[in-house]
């Protein structure tokens, strides 16, 4: 295993002592009248060439608190991380805190770029949401964790006892599962943007474990998994995918209801369902995921799940504030699964 740099390294690299690093990588270098602007500058540049990576816990023992709440987010503007982010700001001004927020892209380089610049802004902590991609689960997660001392994630990631505030997608998609059978609906469809991010696999579990509870099985022809780039594509769908699900799941084999990972996906089906002639939710219900704007402005008005990204917002600040202050030692208490709500509407 490779060990991870330390500022001695840099020290030798640069021919300077571990006090004049310390100086620069704690952001007081270049002010500081024993490191030139010239010399600071150079002592950056091998620090970052070497990947080194500031220790906050060793820092805090000099500093005092800045009063300052980092966040890590997904670049795309997705709906959900707006509302999340909003609340995340609210509930830490209320808290006597400010925020950092860093946009960024999931590769090694960019995110170790992301976490230099947070520790040498001397963030207190930090709220992560930006660790829930396909085939790399722990890359973000792995790298925050080793790096900086208090952090809360939203939605569970892919480290140990690591502190987190999640969605229970699961019992959400349960609970539309058991709202359909409980109207004489029993055969359900169920359309996935995809099976590798974090909440496609989680919908899945609740749709088959909602099935299970009522003693009937699992039908996979039943089953739409998205092949398109939902990266790219905002999870937005088109309608010409809309249509193919529709044929699909509706005329071939004759599914009475569908549950769609997204409430966009959802609004499509149903502009494409009613373009076609289709009673909804006579012919055919529709369910999704998110309570998103869009699920108000829907004919019908659409029937979604809502996982309160609001709570979940509130809930970490909380949590990472608790773990700043020294207040909450409990590890029981540091693991937080938010209850969903199913909002009934005209579509199922």
């Amino acid at each position: 295993m490779k060990m991870p740099v330390r500022m001695v390294d840099v020290a030798h690299k640069a021919g300077v002592s571990v006090s004049t690093v310390g100086l620069v990588l704690n952001g007081a270098g270049a002010k500081s009248r024993r490191v030139g602007k010239e010399n600071a500058r150079r002592i950056r540049q091998i620090a970052d060439a070497l990947n080194y990576t500031p220790n906050l816990a060793a820092q805090q023992l000099i500093r005092s608190k800045s009063a300052i709440i980092g966040v890590l987010m997904d670049p795309r503007p997705l709906e959900e991380n707006s509302i999340r982010l909003s609340e995340i700001e609210s509930r830490s001004r209320e808290k006597g805190y400010h925020l950092l927020v860093m946009h960024e892209q999931p590769t090694s380089e960019r995110i170790r770029e992301c976490i230099n610049e947070l520790v040498g802004r001397g963030i207190d902590g930090l709220i992560c949401l930006h660790h829930v991609y396909p085939r790399k689960p722990a890359l973000v997660a792995k790298m925050v964790s080793s790096s900086i001392e208090n952090v809360v994630f939203i939605d569970e990631p892919a480290v140990q006892n690591a502190p987190y505030v999640g969605a229970d997608y699961v019992e959400g998609n349960r609970r539309a599962v058991h709202h359909l059978l409980d109207r004489g609906r029993t055969r359900i469809g169920l359309v996935l943007s995809d099976v590798e991010w974090y909440a496609g696999p989680r919908v899945r579990q609740g749709y088959i474990k909602g099935l299970q509870e009522r003693g009937l099985g699992v039908n996979e022809q039943f089953v739409w998994i998205s092949d398109q780039d939902i990266y790219s594509d905002l999870m937005h769908i088109s309608p010409e995918m809309a249509n193919r699900i529709i044929d699909e799941l509706v005329i071939r084999q004759k599914v009475e209801a569908l549950i769609v990972s997204d409430d966009y996906q959802a609004a499509q089906i149903l502009n494409c369902l009613n373009d076609r002639g289709y009673k909804v939710p006579e012919s055919v219900a529709v369910i999704g995921n998110g309570n998103l704007h869009i699920a108000q402005y829907t004919r019908p008005m659409l029937t979604t799940i809502e996982f309160r990204a609001t709570r979940i917002a509130r809930a970490a600040v909380d949590m990472l504030i608790e773990k700043i202050e020294g207040k909450n030692t409990d590890q029981s208490a540091r693991q937080q699964m938010i209850q969903p709500e199913l909002i009934l509407r005209d579509s199922a």
